[in-house]
């Protein structure tokens, strides 16, 4: 005979030593998914508040289409960013450079929020990222003109000529 009185309460026993015996850290509060486990664990009636915070954890972690699509409507309210651009008709380099700063500072606050929300989106922002700081360095003049092994050449030939004058003194 494999059920029977003997198993049922050797089972009700165990339930009731694990329930009474407190090794460890302390239990975690009602209200908690930790909780809800630990009354399942433990054979306790659920209370609604730990039954509340089981649902919330099981629609945060669910991989249903109306789960992901609330989560992505949610991430996408987060990032945007509404912004008042004024063109104007005929606007001077220094005027370029200005906005072209707070498109810089905009980019930029959009490139942390892509990197911790979506960073496998990061690409489509990268690019428009570094022609902005392109078009500010050509308008400061302090584009480099030239490719990179033209500098080195340069600096290559101004190290030969500086060592051919310590040489000759």
């Amino acid at each position: 005979m494999v059920g029977g009185f003997i198993p049922a309460l050797i089972g009700v026993l165990r339930v009731t030593l694990k329930s009474e015996v407190v090794v460890g850290r302390p239990r975690a509060a009602c209200g908690t998914y930790a909780a809800y486990q630990r009354h399942l664990r433990f054979g306790e009636v659920v209370d609604e508040a730990c039954r509340r915070a089981q649902v919330v954890r099981d629609q945060r972690d669910s991989s249903s289409v109306a789960a992901r699509l609330a989560r992505a409507a949610a991430a996408k309210t987060e990032t945007v960013v509404p912004v008042q651009v004024a063109v104007e008709e005929e606007a001077s380099d220094f005027d370029r450079l200005v906005e072209l700063r707070v498109l810089l500072d905009l980019s930029s606050a959009g490139l942390r929020s892509l990197a911790a929300h979506q960073p496998d989106k990061l690409h489509l922002l990268l690019r428009e990222h570094r022609e902005i700081v392109r078009e500010i360095t050509v308008l400061e003049g302090t584009a480099v003109e030239g490719s990179l092994s033209d500098e080195l050449a340069a600096a290559r030939s101004r190290r030969e000529s500086a060592a051919q004058g310590s040489q000759v003194s």
